[in-house]
């Protein structure tokens, strides 16, 4: 390509979008790897029946009653699998969903929750507080609703679970995290 003598700006317009090239092309080209070595690996893992999740979890917990009937799903493809199975309390005004998901056949999608926790994230705004908690065998996500009565709590478990507690009508960390610590998984591999 011919540059007009003394047009930097051309000259430095050329440059900027071949580093953006070759940029954009190790990204695909990591991706790529990173997904290919994901589903090589997850081929063999199988994530529990969402049957056994829903048998997880609890009927009554720290004052909360089950609302309704579980939900749950499993999924394949690709040689990954996924499964979650949730249910909703009610204690008073406040409302609780716990949700269990086993990510052990897509350990990537695990990976990228964790890494939050695991740089010990902390963000602040007028609306909500996040940060990053470790109590027993949880270690997590936890953001807490200011203007509004809401607190949410993402936790994993043996890395490959995630555990998530989410309550309106309460912001009450401690509430929140002694729910987490109360739930026994032990059960599951």
């Amino acid at each position: 390509m011919k540059v007009p003598p003394g047009d930097k700006k051309t000259v430095k317009s050329v440059y900027i979008d071949v580093d953006k090239q070759n940029s954009m092309k190790t990204l695909l080209t990591l991706i790529t790897l990173i997904c290919s070595v994901s589903l090589t690996t997850a081929q063999d893992e199988k994530a529990v029946p969402y049957k056994e999740l829903q048998s997880q979890l609890p009927g009554t917990i720290a004052g909360f009653k089950i609302t309704g009937d579980p939900d749950g799903q499993s999924m394949t493809m690709n040689g990954m699998s996924y499964s979650m199975a949730s249910k909703d309390y009610e204690k008073g005004d406040e409302e609780m969903t716990i949700t269990i998901m086993d990510y052990k056949g897509a350990s990537t999608l695990y990976s990228a929750a964790a890494m939050a926790w695991t740089m010990n994230m902390e963000y602040e705004d007028d609306e909500k507080k996040v940060s990053s908690f470790k109590d027993g065998d949880f270690q997590g996500i936890i953001e807490v609703g200011k203007e509004h009565k809401e607190i949410s709590i993402i936790a994993g478990y043996k890395e490959r679970y995630l555990v998530q507690v989410q309550i309106q009508g309460s912001n009450e960390e401690p509430t929140a995290r002694k729910i987490v610590n109360a739930l026994d998984l032990s059960d599951l591999p």
